[in-house]
């Protein structure tokens, strides 16, 4: 697996579409939370609190965890092993070329693992995590815009 630390390296050393994937963290909505950084050359676990990763080969996906927890070992299982849902997990590129997976480990964030198509479609654990994703995203997402019609919110279900 390939270990990036900054934007710059990200950009000379990857794939152009992770490196405009990340990029896209950095502007929009969120430009405003890193005025103060250079996103170019900050490292990475300052600006997202993780690693950005380039699984190469599946055997790669043994070092992303689960939610799932091993009840011999107390371990948490890998991606390798079962579909897990996670913060982010989406398909990147025109092409579905990569598959990017997130899991945020605390506050500040978390590690991000870009998955190609080559190693995905050799593990389907890997788009039963995307399915399990929306699923939760979207049982989370119903459960916010019921409590807040309960609390009688105009708003409740409008973005």
């Amino acid at each position: 697996m390939k270990e990036f630390c900054k934007l710059i390296d990200l950009r000379v050393e990857s794939d152009p579409i992770i490196a405009e994937e990340i990029a896209k963290v950095f502007s929009g909505e969120q430009e405003e939370l890193f005025k103060d950084y250079d996103v170019e050359n900050d490292d990475f676990d300052e600006l997202l609190g993780g690693l950005v990763y380039v699984v190469e080969t599946p055997e790669d996906l043994k070092e992303i965890s689960t939610m799932q927890e091993n009840k011999e070992t107390g371990e948490w299982r890998s991606l390798f092993e079962v579909p897990s849902s996670y913060d982010i997990a989406h398909f990147v590129g025109p092409n579905r070329e990569y598959v990017l997976i997130a899991l945020i480990v605390c506050n500040e964030g978390g590690p991000s693992f870009f998955i190609p198509k080559e190693v995905y479609e050799k593990c389907p654990n890997v788009t039963e995590s995307i399915k399990l994703t929306e699923k939760f995203w979207g049982w989370a997402e119903e459960h916010n815009r019921k409590a807040l019609e309960a609390l009688g919110d105009g708003n409740a279900g409008k973005t």
